[in-house]
């Protein structure tokens, strides 16, 4: 059955020249010899840093990418396949190093770390969550020493950038924007999302805007999405201008590039290598790093800037000792919850699409109509952010610890299946056979109708980046450090016991809907017990431990005074000149949710840094 369905994609693939032909080749060739600006990484902030020096008449920019262009590739643009994209070129297919504290249901206790290699970055992969976090996230920056970053500061740049064409109803209009590059929708889900929302209403948690004044309760998810079709970097900040720019902005992609390159501590350009061969390019004003939370302090390091001692290790000669490059390392970190219901919804689109005839159903639904099955990201519609009983309120404030995610999405036992899995999670095959194994006993093949997901927003657990040596090619080694204390632990578990509460509700108990966590590693409980010890639950949680794809702080913005920081906040690096960091990595703290809402913000707020640092003016 799985090949039919694989078939369906291919036929979908030939048969919609709209979709595959409404872009077009705009890599350069050959670069200049040199530019006003080089932006490593055409990703998420890059792009949008790209689009507003160009702004400028006669400012010229180079943006240099490792990946090829994001067309034409169904698996970007049509939401519900934005899965198999992690199995193609445009990830550059990263993985952890071993972790002594999690992720041992994964091979070699290695986790999977997706990012984009592509035009667009990781927007081009991500699940199109549009949350820009809490207002004291901001605050919290500010405090810690990154002056202008407050949420008063950042609430304009948000606002800047985002077309709000969802329900006015979904949101409070005073935090949004209408008149940006960047469409944002709020999705409908389907009824077995109101069944969510109903459930958690009964628990006491409200509903409302994620992202207007009060982020905490239970919400449709806003997106990055519009007529069905997934809105990446690439289609918000560069398509639309490109043609009237060409003269200004400059796009390279297959460009890896080895370093920055110094003259008298002040960066002067870039070396990379392209098909082979090798290449420089200089830069008249800056070099900006727009390659990530793993690309930019690989490169960082690669250049000489880094902690003294592991450059000379590799035996990289120094140009700034900076110990915080690749340090602070900080990711969100997950565990799903299986649910196994009897009378689920019959308008839910998870189980049906598997059907051949259902399949080009959905197919012709959504190339009609941009709607239905894939238009949805696996059924990711609804989310909530929650105060647990074990948050710190004294670190915290009003920041909310944990985050709820709920997915109509069915986990299933066939053999493609769980190979699929092991290709995605990294699982090891010993614990894919559990689902068979599960599935033998229960005469059922269905092994989750849907998921409810434990989401740490704050973990104290800290991590780096190091090198794997000075080959620029070598992926660096990434060690999250995940779950090494065990309070974030604690926090996780917290959201298994609201799934437990959350069973009792009369919206879960009409669908007989109950928690199904085979695990017999895990002791002598069964899956259908509520509820599980604390014991249980901290083993679950350390065998099926995802990232969510959130890495943040390996260089970090704060104070000169601050050892630990790497950029001030107007995002220039200390120690050096005419070298600046904006992406992901300059976060201090990881925000409260998904983070592509705010390295979107970064961009805009940084753009406005740059044109004022060296006097530029439309006029």
């Amino acid at each position: 059955m799985f090949k039919y369905f694989l078939l369906t994609l291919l036929l979908a693939y030939y048969f919609t020249p709209a979709l595959i032909f409404s872009y077009f080749s705009i890599s350069i060739q050959t670069a200049d010899d040199e530019y006003d600006f080089i932006i490593v990484g055409a990703g998420t902030t890059g792009l949008v840093i790209a689009n507003r020096l160009t702004e400028i008449p006669n400012v010229k920019v180079l943006v240099l990418e490792a990946g090829e262009e994001d067309y034409p590739n169904f698996f970007i643009s049509i939401p519900g396949l934005c899965g198999f994209a992690q199995l193609t070129s445009v990830n550059w297919g990263y993985l952890t190093v071993p972790q002594k504290h999690a992720c041992q249901a994964m091979e070699g206790q290695k986790s999977h770390w997706p990012r984009g290699k592509v035009v667009g970055g990781s927007s081009s992969l991500n699940f199109m969550i549009y949350t820009r976090g809490n207002s004291d996230d901001f605050d919290q920056w500010e405090r810690s020493g990154a002056e202008g970053w407050s949420y008063e500061d950042v609430l304009p740049y948000f606002k800047k950038s985002e077309n709000f064409t969802g329900n006015s109803e979904d949101i409070e209009e005073s935090f949004h924007g209408k008149s940006g590059p960047l469409k944002i929708g709020s999705i409908r889900g389907s009824a077995l999302h109101d069944i969510f929302e109903e459930g958690m209403s009964e628990l006491g948690i409200k509903t409302g805007d994620y992202n207007g004044e009060d982020q905490q309760g239970y919400m449709n998810v806003q997106r990055t999405m519009y007529d069905g079709v997934r809105i990446n970097a690439a289609r918000a900040f560069l398509y639309p201008i490109i043609d009237s720019r060409r003269d200004q902005l400059h796009l390279l992609t297959r460009a890896f590039v080895k370093k920055v390159e110094f003259s008298d501590g002040r960066a002067v350009g870039v070396h990379y290598t392209r098909d082979g061969k090798k290449y420089s390019v200089r830069a008249r004003k800056e070099v900006i790093l727009s390659a990530g939370s793993i690309g930019t302090p690989q490169i960082m390091m690669l250049s000489g800037v880094g902690e003294e001692e592991h450059l000379k290790d590799i035996g990289i000669p120094v140009v700034a000792n900076l110990p915080g490059v690749g340090s602070n390392l900080q990711d969100h970190l997950m565990t799903p919850g299986c649910f196994k219901a009897k009378n689920i919804p019959r308008d839910w689109n998870g189980a049906d699409i598997l059907n051949p005839i259902n399949a080009m159903k959905s197919f012709y639904q959504y190339f009609t109509t941009g709607t239905g099955y894939f238009a949805d990201p696996y059924g990711t519609n609804t989310h909530g952010f929650i105060n647990t009983p074990s948050k710190n309120i004294t670190r915290l404030g009003k920041r909310p610890d944990l985050q709820i995610m709920a997915q109509a999405t069915i986990f299933r036992s066939d053999y493609m299946f769980r190979r699929l899995y092991q290709s995605l999670f990294n699982y090891a095959e010993q614990y894919t056979d559990r689902l068979k194994e599960w599935s033998d006993n229960n005469n059922d093949h269905v092994v989750c109708d849907f998921t409810m997901t434990s989401v740490g927003l704050h973990p104290y657990s800290v991590g780096n980046i190091r090198l794997r040596s000075n080959n620029h090619l070598d992926h660096p080694y990434i060690n999250p450090n995940y779950l090494q204390d065990y309070r974030d632990v604690e926090t996780m578990m917290e959201g298994f016991r609201l799934f437990e509460r959350i069973e009792e509700t009369e919206a879960f108990e009409r669908m007989s809907a109950k928690l199904n966590l085979y695990s017999p590693e895990c002791g002598s409980e069964k899956e259908s017990t509520t509820p599980r010890s604390d014991s249980f639950y901290e083993c679950y949680i350390r065998k099926f431990t995802w990232t969510v794809y959130h890495p943040v702080g390996t260089a970090k913005m704060g104070p000169r005074d601050d050892p630990m920081s790497v950029v001030d906040p107007r995002l220039r690096v200390y120690k050096v000149k005419n070298l600046r960091v904006a992406d992901a990595s300059v976060m201090p703290e990881l925000t409260s949710g998904n983070t592509q809402a705010p390295c979107y913000m970064i961009g805009e707020k940084v753009s406005d840094m740059i044109k004022e640092d060296w006097n530029l003016s439309a006029n």
